[in-house]
């Protein structure tokens, strides 16, 4: 059996600038029927949509037109840690595909809600949130692409191999570095970065 994130879809309200997860029920992120990121988006593909196909899913916004407002998609980053309870915890904003080539790499933006060692006293179905300023990036691939505006083949992960690393032809590559600078600009100003070799 394939070993992964948990996923969760979370209420969530904000009441004097403290944010609270709870009421969870468990989801999924990949699975043409059942992944969040495929039905999300399969519901903004039009009929002439074709690979090579860039694409976006908004999270947030997406979660309020589907689900109703104030919900999160939360990956247990950590839930199979069995030598002390340790909780690390992030809300899914964005995903950015580039479906090509029979397969669609997925750019994740993150934002660590949760970070806690020695976790035995928090509740994991209900939680207060420390938000972390600094955004995570992700990549993975989705085994499926894009039709004739309809998702093609699975859209669930490849199997583990140590060859399986995301590739990134340079129309991918080029797509995902623009999203990044228009979401996060900071993280691609050179200027800001310390010199390095």
């Amino acid at each position: 059996m394939r070993k992964e994130p948990m996923y969760w879809l979370y209420s969530r309200e904000t009441k004097n600038g403290k944010t609270r997860y709870f009421n969870r029920e468990r989801d999924h992120l990949f699975g043409r029927k059942a992944g969040r990121i495929p039905k999300l988006l399969s519901r903004q593909l039009q009929p002439e949509d074709c690979e090579p196909f860039p694409w976006w899913v908004s999270l947030r916004q997406a979660l309020k037109e589907t689900v109703g407002p104030d919900h999160s998609f939360v990956i247990d980053i950590k839930p199979k840690n069995t030598q002390r309870p340790v909780l690390s915890f992030f809300e899914l904003l964005d995903v950015w595909g580039y479906s090509q080539h029979g397969w669609s790499p997925g750019l994740l933006r993150l934002q660590e809600i949760l970070r806690k060692e020695h976790a035995e006293s928090i509740d994991a179905k209900d939680f207060y949130a420390d938000i972390y300023q600094k955004p995570v990036y992700s990549f993975l691939y989705f085994k499926g692409t894009v039709s004739n505006g309809k998702l093609i083949d699975k859209w669930i992960p490849p199997r583990a191999s140590p060859t399986n690393s995301v590739l990134l032809w340079p129309e991918a590559l080029q797509y995902f570095f623009a999203r990044i600078g228009e979401a996060t600009p900071e993280i691609l100003d050179r200027s800001s970065q310390s010199n390095q070799p």
